[in-house]
C-alpha cells in the first residue's frame, strides 16, 4: 500500500474520531500530575482488542502525543508539570502565568507541540530504516557519553556552580537506591522493602514542585495569589511568533528525534538538552526562568518530536524506543 492510499484511508470520519478520542484522553491523563501517557495507554489498551489493528495504533499513538503536551497544562498554570518532561516548562510557562499571560504561554505550548509532533512524525516516515541502523550503532561508550551530556547541560541550567553541582550529585544520590541491577546488592535500603525498586523520578519531580509551590502559597491573601488578566494576544500572533523561531523549532525537533531514537533513554534528557540549547542561542531580552516564550517552544518542541522517533526502533527492529512505546508493542 502506498503513501497516497494511506493518506487517503486517514481522512475518514472514523479515522478523525478515533485520533481525537485518543488525544483528547491523552491530555486530561497527561494533565494530572503524576500520570503521563503511559498509564493512560495502560488503561485503555484492552479497548484496543476489539478495535481494527491500525484505529487501535491510532487511538494509543493520539494518547501517547497528547500525552506528551497534557503535562504542560499544570506546569504552566499552577507549576506542578503533569510528568517530568514538562519541568522545564514550568520554569518559562508559571512566570508567564504569575504575569497575566497564562493564555499566552499556553498557546506557546500547544503550537509548539504540534510542530515538534509533525516534525517528529516526518522524520518517522521518511527515514525509519536509515535512523534505524543509525541507533544499532550506539554502544555502551556512546550511551555513556549521551548521559554524561545530560547531567552536564542539567548542571549548566543553573547560574551557580555549587547549586548544579548539588542537583547533578543529589540526582546522582537518589539514582543509587535500591537494588543494584548488575551484581544485585541493596543500597541505601535501610532495610526497607519499598526502598529496594529504588525511588522513581516522577514522585521525586512532582513532589519537589508541588511541595515548594504549596509553601510558597501558604498565608498569602487573595491579592497577593496569581493574578489572571485579559490578554489581547491571539492564536495567530502566536504562531507568527513560532515561525520565526523556526530554525528554534527545527533544531530542537532535530535534538528530540535523535534522543527519542536511543533504547531506554527516554524524553527528559532530549526536552533538557533542547532547554539548555534555547537558552544558550536566545536572543529576546527576556532571561530565562523569567517567561522567556524560547524555553517553552524549544521543550515543547523536542517533547513531540520523541514520539515520533521512539516508534522508529519499534517498527523497523522490535526494540522499544521508550517504556510507552514498549507498551504499544505489547499488543501488536
Amino acid at each position: 500500500m502506498d503513501i497516497l492510499s494511506i493518506l487517503v484511508n486517514l481522512f475518514t470520519p472514523s479515522v478523525f474520531l478515533v485520533v481525537f478520542a485518543g488525544v483528547m484522553v491523552g491530555i486530561v491523563v497527561g494533565a494530572i500530575p503524576g500520570l503521563n501517557g503511559a498509564i493512560g495507554i495502560s488503561l485503555l489498551l484492552p479497548l484496543t482488542f476489539a478495535m481494527e489493528p491500525q484505529n487501535g495504533l491510532l487511538l494509543l499513538g493520539g494518547i501517547y502525543m497528547g500525552g506528551m503536551y497534557g503535562g504542560s497544562i499544570t506546569a504552566i498554570l499552577i507549576n506542578v508539570p503533569g510528568d517530568v518532561v514538562a519541568a522545564p516548562v514550568a520554569m518559562e510557562g508559571y512566570p508567564l502565568t504569575k504575569q497575566g499571560r497564562a493564555k499566552e504561554a499556553l498557546y506557546y505550548s500547544i503550537f509548539s507541540s504540534m510542530f515538534g509532533g509533525f516534525i517528529g512524525v516526518l522524520i518517522l516516515i521518511l527515514f525509519t530504516p536509515p535512523l534505524a541502523r543509525f541507533a544499532l550503532q550506539f554502544g555502551p561508550a556512546e550511551m555513556f557519553f549521551v548521559s554524561l551530556s545530560g547531567l552536564i547541560i542539567v548542571g549548566a541550567l543553573s547560574g551557580s556552580i555549587l547549586k548544579a553541582a548539588f542537583a547533578v550529585l543529589f540526582g546522582l544520590f537518589i539514582s543509587t537506591v535500591g537494588v543494584d541491577m548488575i551484581t544485585g546488592s541493596e543500597r541505601f535500603t535501610f532495610g526497607s522493602i519499598e526502598l529496594r525498586s529504588g525511588i522513581s523520578v516522577v514522585p521525586v519531580v512532582l513532589g519537589l514542585f508541588c511541595f515548594a509551590e504549596m509553601f510558597l502559597n501558604i498565608g498569602k491573601k487573595a491579592s497577593e495569589q496569581v493574578q489572571y488578566r485579559d490578554q489581547k494576544i491571539t492564536r495567530i500572533s502566536v504562531i507568527k511568533d513560532i515561525l520565526r523561531q523556526r530554525f528554534l523549532v527545527w533544531k530542537s525537533g532535530l535534538i528530540g528525534t535523535l534522543v527519542g531514537l536511543l533504547p531506554g533513554v527516554g524524553t527528559t534528557l532530549a526536552v533538557f538538552m533542547s532547554y539548555g540549547d534555547a537558552k544558550r542561542v536566545s536572543r529576546r531580552d527576556i532571561p530565562f526562568e523569567q517567561g522567556n516564550p524560547d524555553g517553552i517552544i524549544a521543550a515543547e518542541s523536542a517533547n513531540n518530536a520523541t514520539v515520533g522517533s521512539s516508534m522508529v526502533p519499534l517498527l523497523a527492529l522490535g526494540v522499544p524506543g521508550s517504556p510507552t512505546s514498549a507498551i504499544i508493542a505489547g499488543r501488536w
